[in-house]
């Protein structure tokens, strides 16, 4: 009966394939092949035996002999590397670099907000009739009248009246105004604007009410040009704001206050720079 052969199996040569069929062959039963196992043989399921097995009795002891040590085995080889060591502590700080060189320039900034508006001017030509006024009770031009400070701003007022002496005042107090104030006053001495002729004993008083501020404001007031039969007139003195400045009545109506028909006035304020001003003519 054949058995499992390691004939021409070696280190280095080629292994055929009878050597392996014959180890399937044995052990599937294709070929009748003799298993010889020394040592134990442990089977985990069933074992099915389709003819005896011999089981050899166990041998008699034999002598004991002693024998001398066998020479020493060859060094094992390399154990694997250990794990890594913990982290060292961290070094001192570095001294500093030098400075880098200067970055470029940023981008412009986005355009300002847009300024406010200016004081807006009028060029018109306005009119107003004082009725029955007078230097003591005079028509007060302010914020709401018709027309308003705001109206004859920069422009022309025609100023009619039925008295011989008619009043006006600017009343910049009333108005709270704090804008700058030009306007020229024309004084022709008729009683109304569909008056086809003037009176030339017609006498306008005129004077007027800076605004006060916080904290109180002093105005320099001043009143000049000619006046009645062309005699020069000059006054100048300072009032409080919101106290109505009325230029001297002494000398009667050829005085400073008032303007005579045909006459022509021109008035200024400035809030920022505490000044009123009136400044007469007389037509010629």
């Amino acid at each position: 009966m054949a058995t499992l052969s390691t004939s021409g199996i070696e280190t280095g040569q080629t292994i055929q394939a009878s050597q392996i069929t014959q180890i399937v062959k044995a052990l599937n039963g294709g070929e009748v092949t003799d298993i010889n196992i020394q040592g134990n043989l442990r089977v985990g399921s069933l074992l099915d035996v389709e003819a005896s097995i011999n089981a050899a009795s166990p041998g008699s002891s034999g002598t004991s002999g002693s024998g001398s040590s066998g020479s020493s085995g060859s060094s094992g080889s390399s154990g694997s590397s250990g794990s890594s060591g913990s982290s060292g502590s961290s070094g001192s700080s570095g001294s500093s670099g030098s400075s880098g060189s200067s970055g470029s320039s940023g981008s412009s900034g986005s355009s300002g907000s847009s300024g406010s508006s200016g004081t807006s001017i009028s060029a018109s030509v306005n009119y107003i009739s004082t009725g029955a006024s007078s230097a003591a009770s005079p028509t007060i031009i302010n914020g709401t009248s018709n027309p308003s400070l705001d109206d004859i701003n920069g422009g022309i007022l025609v100023v009619y009246g039925t008295n011989n002496t008619s009043g006006i005042r600017f009343g910049f107090s009333a108005a709270s105004y704090t804008k700058d104030f030009q306007c020229t006053v024309i004084f022709p001495g008729a009683d109304t604007i569909t008056s086809t002729s003037g009176n030339s004993g017609r006498y306008l008083a005129f004077s007027a009410t800076p605004h006060n501020g916080t904290p109180s404001k002093t105005y320099n007031c001043l009143t000049t040009g000619l006046g009645g039969l062309n005699g020069h007139k000059f006054e100048q003195k300072t009032v409080t704001g919101g106290v109505a400045y009325i230029p001297s009545t002494s000398g009667g109506a050829d005085s400073g206050q008032f303007l005579e028909s045909g006459g022509i006035l021109t008035v200024g304020y400035s809030y920022d720079n505490n000044m009123v001003v009136f400044r007469s003519f007389i037509a010629q």
